[in-house]
């Protein structure tokens, strides 16, 4: 389950762990949690048997620090030292499941629509994930509106031996007007070539998809639960995929009309029956 948020409650956990989802994910950074507030997140979770990736792909990691103090021009830049300062004070906690350090090559962060991580950043981040921690998985995060963006370039880079784990975010609920979705069968129509794609450039890669259960106007449209049956089937049918799960699991901040937990009571239900 993606998006769990820092201040989660014991209750939310709890409805997590009934739905029988195991690793969680997020997208706030070291700067929003230091070591003691993650050790004690890490130690909630412990003791629900549940898992997390931390986030290094948000802009702490990336050179871009809280309050905007960074030019329009400024590229990623990757934290080396400050990363395994903090991978080295929460690695051998064993609720710790793999290290998160590219969302969508960059596209999250703040100058992202114009500048991306580059291959070359993100085997460096890589490799000092590794000095610090071999012992826990490296995952990236890819987004696909058609198999045409699987072609890797300088907007999205991947190469081999960079990432253990990689997360296909196929949403289908993307609308260009605010209306209609783009692409309602992108799971179907360009999952399986997305995932040979990969493969291709590294075979020994573990695949993930995360299908959209969330709604973030004017861009994401509030899916149906017909809409996610297509796409949970779409996915399960798709050879090679480990683990299947979804974005997200949204906290109060996120306001009404978000999806879960706080709405979509129908939703719930059939996640708990997977």
């Amino acid at each position: 389950m993606k998006l769990v948020d820092k201040t989660v409650t014991d209750a939310d956990l709890d409805r997590i762990k009934a739905l029988g989802f195991t690793i969680l994910n997020s997208e706030w950074g070291m700067d929003d949690v230091p070591p003691p507030q993650m050790l004690g997140l890490l130690d909630r979770l412990q003791q629900r048997g549940l898992k997390f990736i931390i986030n290094f792909s948000d802009g702490a990691a990336w050179g871009y620090p809280p309050g905007g103090n960074y030019t329009a021009d400024q590229p990623p830049v990757w934290q080396t030292a400050e990363v395994m300062g903090y991978i080295e004070r929460i690695r051998h906690h064993p609720a710790v499941y793999a290290y998160d350090i590219s969302n969508e090559a960059g596209e999250n962060l703040p100058n992202g629509a114009r500048i991306r991580i580059t291959l070359e950043q993100m085997r460096q981040a890589a490799a000092d994930v590794r000095f610090v921690d071999s012992t826990h998985p490296i995952l990236v995060r890819m987004h696909y509106w058609d198999e045409e963006d699987g072609d890797f370039s300088d907007k999205n880079p991947f190469g081999a031996g960079i990432a253990d784990i990689v997360m296909l975010n196929l949403y289908s609920n993307y609308s260009v007007d605010g209306t209609k979705v783009l692409l309602p069968n992108m799971v179907r129509d360009s999952g399986q070539k997305l995932v040979d794609k990969i493969l291709a450039v590294d075979s020994s890669v573990r695949i993930w998809i995360s299908l959209a259960a969330f709604r973030d106007m004017p861009y994401f449209l509030k899916p149906s639960i017909s809409d996610i049956k297509r796409d949970a089937a779409a996915a399960a049918a798709i050879s090679e995929v480990e683990s299947i799960g979804f974005f997200g699991w949204g906290s109060p901040e996120n306001g009404a009309g978000w999806y879960m937990p706080r709405e979509g009571a129908e939703l719930l239900d059939f996640l708990r029956v997977r």
